[in-house]
C-alpha cells in the first residue's frame, strides 16, 4: 500500500482559535491513511484539542523554546522521533522563517509559509527602538522564508502582503488560500429552539439585545471599543446585553473594563457550540483593529445574523450580500451604537445565508481540496 502524506503543522498550541479550529476541520476530514498530520506546538502546557489530536492517531511535539537558544535542539529532536515528513507547514507568522529554514536543512521535501494575519498595522505602531528591531527581524525572517518555504500560502490578500511583502504577487509560489468551516453544524434544524436555550442558559431575557462577538481576548480584537459601543447602545435602547465567546490572556481585564463602563456582558470562555451562540445573537459586531480573514465573521453570516463590522477587516470575507455593514473604527461608538442597534432589527437570514457560503469558498470541502493538492504536489 502507499505511504501516507506526513504532514507537519507548526503552530503556538491547539487552543480554539479560526487557525486551529480550520486545521481541525482539516485533521477531521482527512483520511489519515492518505495524509496524515502531526503538530508541533510552541508550548508544553494541554490545550483544548490536544485530546482529539491523539485519539485520531495524531502525535503532539512540545517545542515550547521558541525566541530561546534551545529552541533549534528542540525542533530537531522532536523531528528526529517522527522522522521522516513530507511536509511541514507553519503558522507561526514571522517565526516561519525559522522553523521553513530548519526544515530545508532536515531534507523536508514541501516546506509551507502560512500567513494568518494582516500584522501591518500593529508593526507599524510600535515605537521608534522597538520599530528599529522589528523592522531588522522582519527582514531576516522574510529572507528565511523566501529562500527556504516552497509555498507561500496567506488566508487573505492583505495577510499575503503583511508578511510576504507587497509585490507578492510576483512570487509564483505565492497564493492567497481561504481557510473552510464545517458548516454541517450550523444547519438550522432548529435554530428557535437554540436560540432559547442558549439565551436561558446564561440569563438572557427574550426581549434583551443581545450584541454579540466571537474571538480570543486579546488587544486586536479592540474589545475596549466594543464596550464603548455597547455602553452607547445602552444610553439609546434598553436591555442591551453583550455575549462574548472565547478565551484568552486578557479576559480579566476586558471584564473590568466592560463593567466600568457600565455594560451588562457575558464571557463565555472558549466554546464548541459557537453556531448556537450565534443564534442567541441580535447582531454581530467585530470591531477589529486588524484581522489576517476572520472566521468568526464567516460563521456568523452562515447564520444569517447581520454584521457590523471594522474596515480593518478584509472585504473578501462578505459573501451573504447585505448582511455586512462596514464601518471605520474612527466614526467613533456613537456612530458604531446607530449601526449596530439598526442592524439588530433585521430579521436574520439563516437558509439563504448557509446556503451562499457553502457555495463560498470557505466551506471546509472546498479549503481541504486545495490543500490535498499541495500536499501531494
Amino acid at each position: 500500500m502507499r505511504k501516507p502524506i506526513r504532514v507537519l503543522h507548526i503552530v503556538g498550541a491547539m487552543n480554539q482559535g479560526g487557525v486551529e479550529s480550520w486545521l481541525m476541520a482539516l485533521l477531521r476530514h482527512a483520511d489519515r491513511s492518505e495524509i496524515a498530520m502531526d503538530f508541533m506546538v510552541h508550548t508544553s502546557r494541554p490545550a483544548a484539542y490536544d485530546s482529539e489530536i491523539t485519539a485520531r492517531g495524531g502525535c503532539l511535539l512540545p517545542c515550547p523554546s521558541v525566541h530561546r537558544p534551545g529552541y533549534i535542539r528542540e525542533f530537531n529532536e522532536a523531528l528526529r522521533s517522527r522522522e521522516p515528513y513530507d511536509v511541514l507547514h507553519s503558522h507561526v507568522h514571522w517565526f516561519s522563517g525559522v522553523t521553513t529554514t530548519l526544515a530545508r536543512r532536515r531534507g523536508i521535501r514541501l516546506r509551507i509559509a502560512h500567513s494568518h494575519s494582516n500584522s501591518s498595522l500593529a508593526e507599524a505602531s510600535a515605537g521608534p527602538l522597538r520599530g528599529a528591531y522589528r523592522a531588522v527581524y522582519r527582514s531576516v525572517m522574510r529572507r528565511g522564508m523566501l529562500s527556504s518555504a516552497t509555498h507561500l500560502l496567506a488566508a487573505s490578500g492583505s495577510a499575503a502582503c503583511a508578511l510576504f511583502g507587497a509585490n507578492w504577487q510576483e512570487v509564483p509560489r505565492a497564493r492567497v488560500l481561504y481557510c473552510g468551516v464545517d458548516f454541517a453544524p450550523f444547519a438550522p434544524v432548529d435554530a428557535a429552539r437554540d436560540r432559547a436555550s442558549a439565551r436561558r442558559e446564561f440569563g438572557i431575557a427574550s426581549e434583551e439585545i443581545v450584541l454579540g462577538h466571537v474571538g480570543n481576548l486579546h488587544g486586536p480584537k479592540n474589545h475596549r471599543f466594543l464596550a464603548a459601543i455597547a455602553a452607547c447602545a445602552g444610553q439609546r435602547q434598553s436591555g442591551v446585553r453583550v455575549l462574548c465567546a472565547g478565551g484568552g490572556p486578557l479576559r480579566e481585564e476586558i471584564q473590568t473594563f466592560f463593567k466600568n463602563a457600565g455594560v451588562r456582558a457575558i464571557f463565555t470562555g472558549p466554546r464548541s457550540d459557537i453556531p448556537r451562540l450565534l443564534r442567541a445573537m441580535d447582531v454581530f459586531v467585530f470591531p477589529s483593529l486588524y484581522e489576517g480573514l476572520p472566521l468568526a465573521v464567516v460563521e456568523a453570516q452562515a447564520t444569517g445574523l447581520p454584521c457590523v463590522v471594522s474596515e480593518e477587516v478584509t472585504r473578501e470575507v462578505d459573501v451573504v450580500s447585505g448582511l455586512i455593514r462596514w464601518l471605520p473604527l474612527s466614526a467613533g461608538a456613537d456612530t458604531w451604537a446607530d449601526a449596530v442597534l439598526e442592524a439588530a432589527g433585521q430579521p436574520a437570514q439563516s437558509v439563504g445565508g448557509l446556503r451562499a457560503m457553502r457555495r463560498s469558498p470557505f466551506s471546509v470541502e472546498t479549503s481541504f481540496e486545495h490543500m490535498r493538492s499541495i500536499y501531494h504536489s
